[in-house]
C-alpha cells in the first residue's frame, strides 16, 4: 500500500533584534509597532509563529504575551548580548538570560543564532536545558550537527537551519521581490515534503515598512491557505521539536545514532 505524502513543514521565525546602526528612539518604536502589525496578521490567517527576543525583558515581547497564547518564544543570541571572549562567557550570559525569562514567567522553547555559532555554544546551550537551536551557519559544522539536511536530530535535541530569509530579494518577471526567496521554500515545501524554516529579520523592515509588510502578507496569506488545502503545516520551533519525538506509526526499527553510518 502507497504511503499518504506527508505535508512540508515550514516554520516562522520573526527576529525581534535591531542592527548595530539602529540606535534611534524612534527606531525601537517602530520595531515595537511592525512586531505587532505582524503579529495580528499571523493571527488573521490562524498561523503560529516563533519569535526570538534578545532577553525577556523586552516590552514587545510582553505585549505579544499579553494577548496571544499560540506562539512560541526563543532566545536571540545577536550582538546586542555582551561580547564573549570565550564559550564559556558565552554560556554563562545565557543562563543569566534563561534566568530573566524565568523572573517573567515567559517560556523560552530555543536558542536562535542571529550570525555565525561555534559547537561548542550550540552544545552549552543545550546543556542549559534548550534542545532546539537554530542556526543560520555553524563556524566548524564537521565537528557536530550534520550539515547534511535543513533540520536534524540528535539524542532529542532539534538542530534547525535557515533555508530563507525576509526579505530575501530575486528576480521574478523581472522585477525585484522581497519574497523571492520565501516563495522558493513554499513550493520546496509544497512539492517535495520538506522542513524549511524562514528567518524573518524584523530590522529589515523598520525603516521602510509598508511595502515589505504587504509582501510578507501575501506570503502568510499563501501560507494559510496551503495548509487549509493540507499541502503544509506550519510550526513553531517547540511543536517542531515535539513533533521529532512524536511515535510514528510504524513498525519500529532498532535506534541508530545519526552522527555513525549504518553498518
Amino acid at each position: 500500500m502507497l504511503r499518504k505524502k506527508q505535508p512540508g513543514q515550514i516554520q516562522y521565525c520573526v527576529e525581534l533584534g535591531l542592527q548595530p546602526n539602529q540606535t534611534s528612539l524612534s527606531q525601537h518604536r517602530q520595531l515595537g509597532f511592525v512586531a505587532e502589525q505582524l503579529a495580528n496578521t499571523f493571527d488573521r490567517f490562524g498561523l503560529a509563529a516563533t519569535w526570538a527576543v534578545p532577553s525577556a525583558t523586552s516590552m514587545i515581547l510582553r505585549n505579544i504575551l499579553a494577548t496571544r497564547g499560540q506562539h512560541d518564544f526563543a532566545l536571540l543570541a545577536d550582538h546586542s548580548w555582551p561580547a564573549a571572549r570565550t564559550d564559556s562567557e558565552f554560556v554563562t550570559e545565557l543562563r543569566e538570560r534563561l534566568r530573566d525569562a524565568d523572573d517573567c514567567q515567559v517560556r523560552i522553547s530555543g536558542l536562535v543564532f542571529a550570525g555565525q555559532a561555534t559547537v561548542a555554544q550550540a552544545n552549552g546551550a543545550i546543556e542549559c536545558g534548550l534542545n532546539v537551536i537554530r542556526t543560520k551557519n555553524l563556524a566548524d559544522s564537521k565537528r557536530s550537527f550534520s550539515a547534511a539536511t535543513p533540520a536534524s536530530k540528535q539524542e532529542g535535541k532539534l538542530h534547525l537551519r535557515t533555508t530563507a530569509m525576509f526579505p530575501g530579494f530575486g528576480s521574478l518577471l523581472g522585477a525585484r521581490d522581497a519574497a523571492f526567496a520565501t516563495k522558493q521554500v513554499l513550493h520546496r515545501a509544497m512539492k517535495r515534503g520538506t522542513t524549511e524554516h524562514v528567518s524573518i529579520e524584523l530590522s529589515q523592515l523598520v525603516d521602510k515598512p509598508a511595502k515589505l509588510m504587504q509582501s510578507l502578507t501575501r506570503i502568510l496569506a499563501l501560507s494559510a491557505k496551503l495548509q487549509q488545502s493540507g499541502r503544509i503545516q506550519v510550526q513553531t520551533m517547540r511543536s517542531a521539536k515535539l513533533r521529532s519525538i512524536a511515535p510514528r506509526k510504524r513498525d519500529s526499527l532498532p535506534a541508530r545514532s545519526i552522527l555513525r553510518p549504518a553498518a
